[in-house]
């Protein structure tokens, strides 16, 4: 149950705005159509940042706020299941640019349950005495798997990225971390596939044979009964864990996919809205970066102090989702 103690966060998103109305000018959509079944008025699209790119701002802005120097970082974890390369790693990268020297480096794609699997890999390395800082960034260029003719998903997804710096803490620590892969379809994106040279086709391993385009399919109806089924019910295992109740905690930080999804755990849950922090609004669904961004707003605008008892969880492609509860000390 030792936790661990945030020494600084940072976030990055491009500075190209895109709002409903210019989304109402590529595909069938409007402002309305929009902000009532999702809440987002805008978000931020790449016209050239790549996912590492992103990933070194957000963690050049955690080092700064923590005051740790690269080279004193043990251990990078990196979080995105839209990577630049197939190899090196994004962690590799992100080492590279930031100037650490020789930290582990590792990367995990949970979609957008990924920055608490992240979160709860960091506490697991920290209990090794050798490591004593940890940076772990989330980045997620969602803007080149979507297809912006699709009305049902380019309203949704964005680009960012959020970072932490972490260190060893005695706080309280929970993490709940599941997957429920037998839903694997409602939510996926297929790599690009290029001509195998021994048949002259397009490689198809049969797993979604009716999708060979690598944009992102999402069955709506399907994400959203599993989001609003499962995060209420993971919270509360991550609170139980800790004799705790999801009262008890000073705010929760759910992944920014869709506001009415917020408000649909916030009803389930009977916890006021207001405890609920969210920017989808702002930002859109980016991902695994969405928690951490929000909770790096969350910090500089002063609606976390030290002794609060924050709950996040996420939800996503896996489908995986995951829960925890971080003491703020």
């Amino acid at each position: 149950m030792t936790g661990m103690k945030i020494l600084g966060t940072g976030m990055y998103h491009p500075s190209n705005c895109v709002t409903n109305h210019d989304l109402s000018a590529m595909t069938e959509t409007s402002d309305e159509w929009i902000t009532k079944r999702t809440g987002i008025k805008t978000r931020y699209i790449s016209t050239g940042e790549s996912t590492w790119q992103m990933a070194v701002n957000a963690s050049r802005q955690a080092l700064s706020d923590s005051e740790i120097k690269a080279e004193n970082l043990q251990a990078i974890i990196s979080v995105t299941a839209t990577p630049d390369y197939y190899y090196p790693n994004l962690s590799c990268i992100v080492s590279n640019q930031v100037g650490a020297v020789s930290p582990l480096t590792i990367d995990v794609n949970c979609a957008c349950s990924g920055f608490i699997y992240g979160l709860d890999l960091a506490k697991r390395y920290l209990l090794d005495d050798d490591i004593q800082n940890v940076l772990i960034v989330c980045s997620e260029l969602t803007s080149k798997i979507t297809d912006y003719s699709d009305r049902l998903t380019c309203v949704l997804f964005a680009d960012g990225a959020g970072a932490l710096v972490l260190s060893k803490g005695n706080g309280l620590f929970s993490a709940c971390l599941k997957s429920k892969a037998d839903k694997i379809e409602a939510l996926f994106s297929k790599t690009h596939a290029p001509k195998n040279p021994w048949t002259n086709n397009i490689c198809d391993d049969g797993l979604f044979p009716n999708h060979t385009e690598p944009y992102i399919y999402m069955n709506g109806s399907d994400i959203y009964k599993f989001a609003t089924n499962v995060a209420p019910s993971i919270i509360n295992e991550a609170c139980a864990s800790l004799s705790l109740c999801p009262h008890d905690l000073n705010l929760i930080i759910p992944h920014q996919a869709n506001f009415r999804i917020i408000e649909a755990i916030s009803n389930k849950m009977n916890i006021p809205i207001e405890k609920f922090a969210c920017n989808v609004q702002n930002y859109g669904n980016t991902c695994s970066a969405s928690i951490p961004i929000c909770l790096h707003e969350q910090i500089k605008a002063g609606r976390v102090k030290k002794g609060d008892k924050i709950g996040m969880v996420g939800f996503g492609a896996g489908l995986t989702y995951a829960a925890c509860v971080l003491e703020i000390i």
